[in-house]
């Protein structure tokens, strides 16, 4: 409901719990820190510190904390749905690190994400779940992850436990039966959204309103999969996503580029090589030396969308040549030196 009321002119949008804690001039450091990220479809998000242990003076002023919390890993929740695990830490992050997650408990980015990618309000009861679909939804519309650098975090959490707020448990046994349905349906509505197997009932009332259609994919779900490290068959394939991730080139960049106005995603020449009789694509360049080395190299050629390949085919080989006569060199002093 709070989305639809972002008006057009509205720049940049925050979305946290109730029970969060500002400090002075939070909106100033947050947008600081979303421009270290150098990205117009960037979105600053973690799972935030708690207030209690924050260092807040009297008047607002913040001390950040050394160490930032950053979502990197994923958990099997309800419904068997993907679900993010607790925040792990970045010591002195000095700008925003990209990540593969996104929390709901604080979400920065330009309002075009809002207006562009809406929570679903059909998925009844829904909670576990929510952050993996709509990041999913977000991350295929063109957006990225990242954690906030130490000084981009100014706003903090109540993490107190508070009993009475919990009242589900007091419904009516004929109200609980109705629930249990409505929830089923709106899991299986999540999965819908992330592609992900399910058997029985769903409610597909305005789903492609929410949803993300296939003219407006910047990129593909089988990326999001990858680059999150989770996959739908079994929780022994899912990998470890907490090491230094690398931006996703755009598989329709033309999407972004009609957001953006001249921005254009930049060409990236692919190396195509034979190795072994196996076509292999995207070749690393140590692969390339390692098949020249040995002579496994049954083709070596560039596609470059129009650059010069012999020119580049050329590069490759001068600086194989180069690498083979340093190696050679050194060779040739370390031996005569321990004759001498």
């Amino acid at each position: 409901y709070a989305q639809m009321l972002v008006r057009d002119d509205d720049e940049f949008c925050l979305g946290v719990d109730v029970h969060s804690v500002f400090t002075t001039d939070w909106d100033v450091y947050l947008i600081k820190d979303w421009l270290e990220a150098e990205n117009e479809m960037g979105v600053i998000s973690t799972y935030v510190h708690h207030a209690a242990d924050a260092v807040i003076a009297p008047n607002g002023d913040n001390t950040p904390y050394e160490h930032t919390p950053h979502i990197c890993d994923s958990k099997v929740g309800g419904h068997g749905i993907p679900s993010n695990e607790g925040a792990t830490i970045i010591h002195n992050a000095t700008r925003p690190n990209l990540q593969s997650k996104w929390g709901a408990r604080f979400s920065f980015s330009k309002c075009h994400s809002e207006r562009r990618v809406k929570f679903d309000p059909h998925a009844d009861w829904m909670l576990d779940g929510e952050e993996f679909s709509h990041a999913a939804l977000m991350w295929m519309s063109g957006y990225d992850f990242y954690s906030p650098s130490r000084y981009g975090q100014v706003i903090y959490f109540n993490y107190t436990f508070n009993p009475i707020a919990v009242t589900w448990d007091k419904e009516e046994v004929t109200e609980k039966m109705d629930r249990s349905l409505e929830e089923e349906m709106a899991a299986n509505r999540v999965k819908l959204h992330i592609g992900q197997p399910f058997e029985g009932n769903t409610n597909t009332k305005e789903f492609d309103k929410y949803t993300v259609s296939e003219r407006n994919k910047a990129r593909t779900l089988q990326q999001f999969l990858e680059f999150t490290g989770v996959s739908y068959s079994g929780k022994g394939n899912w990998t470890h996503r907490c090491h230094q991730l690398h931006w996703v080139p755009y598989t329709h960049p033309e999407v972004v580029e009609a957001l953006v106005p001249g921005w254009r995603q930049e060409e990236v020449p692919k190396v195509l090589t034979t190795i072994s009789g196996t076509n292999k694509e995207n070749i690393e360049p140590t692969e390339v030396l390692e098949c020249l080395y040995h002579g496994t190299c049954d083709q070596l050629a560039t596609l470059t969308n129009g650059l010069c390949s012999d020119g580049i085919m050329h590069g490759v080989l001068m600086a194989t040549n180069f690498l083979l006569m340093f190696g050679f060199t050194f060779y040739f002093v370390v031996v005569r030196r321990r004759r001498a």
